[in-house]
């Protein structure tokens, strides 16, 4: 018989119930993430509007992306909360939410004040107070992102009869590579950018991530390596709810393993100079 990876469904009745859900399980991410989702909304329609243009695509195009990055990151965060059992009502759960809804603030008030002022945020060095903006959101943004091995490691060491082993492992695999994944963001500002030769620019890029046709890309592997909190948890879900037990287990290590060498292949492509596509 299969094994129940969680008595949580993953695909709800709709939308509504899904936004309960998700409210139950941590409030102040889950509204933060609403919030931030629908900032990211915003600065989309900002860019219909606004005829500025950096490194080639409109000026919001960066704060939508972060914002509804962010939006995804925290409501992932929200949706494991439970499993992190009595850690998440004490001290941890608390420096878990507010330290991410913190971080997260910072980063996404600085890119958005730069776009407003028609400048880059990141990477961006032309004045002292760019300079001094880039290096807040980056530490900010490295402090924030330590959340990640914080919370696998609770969850590591949370068991639960109501939660699959398979599909609580994978929720930690994926945490942890997801950390990997932002780490890589120290690649990219040791690139001094995400180009590895190509166009040094997001025009022509691949929509909507604008990422390079003609050259390297460490974006690529930055976004896989953090997407990685999604993607090895479902597979982990997947494989639990719907295989035996003694084929659950080599399913999401397979599929963990595989993601990972897939993630890997790509930052080993851009650091080469080749794009996704």
């Amino acid at each position: 018989m299969p094994s129940a990876a969680t008595r949580d469904p993953v695909i709800l009745d709709g939308p509504g119930q899904w936004w309960a859900r998700l409210a139950d399980r941590q409030p102040a991410l889950a509204h933060a993430a609403l919030v931030s989702g629908v900032l990211g909304l915003a600065a989309l329609a900002a860019g219909l509007v606004d005829p500025r243009l950096y490194n080639g695509v409109d000026i919001w195009m960066k704060p939508a992306k972060f914002f509804l990055s962010a939006a995804i990151y925290m409501a992932t965060l929200a949706w494991f909360f439970p499993l992190l059992g009595r850690r998440g009502e004490g001290w941890l759960g608390r420096v878990l939410a507010w330290g991410t809804i913190a971080g997260m603030t910072v980063e996404l008030v600085i890119i958005s004040l730069q776009a407003a002022r028609g400048v880059g945020s990141h990477f961006n060095t032309a004045m002292a107070v760019d300079g001094a903006l880039f290096t807040v959101m980056g530490v900010t943004i490295l402090v924030t992102t330590l959340g990640l091995p914080l919370a696998a490691t609770a969850i590591a060491r949370t068991a639960s009869p109501e939660v699959s082993p398979v599909y609580r492992w994978a929720v930690v695999i994926g945490l942890a590579a997801a950390w990997l994944g932002c780490l890589e963001g120290m690649v990219i500002a040791q690139n001094g950018g995400h180009w590895v030769g190509g166009t040094p620019s997001d025009a022509g890029g691949i929509p909507p991530v604008y990422w390079s046709r003609d050259g390297g890309d460490l974006r690529v592997a930055h976004f896989f390596g953090i997407h990685a909190m999604q993607a090895i948890p479902l597979i982990g879900f997947l494989a639990a709810r719907f295989l035996p037990r003694s084929t659950a287990w080599p399913a999401m290590l397979g599929g963990a393993a595989g993601y990972g060498l897939f993630a890997g292949w790509t930052f080993l492509a851009a650091l080469d100079g080749r794009p996704l596509l």
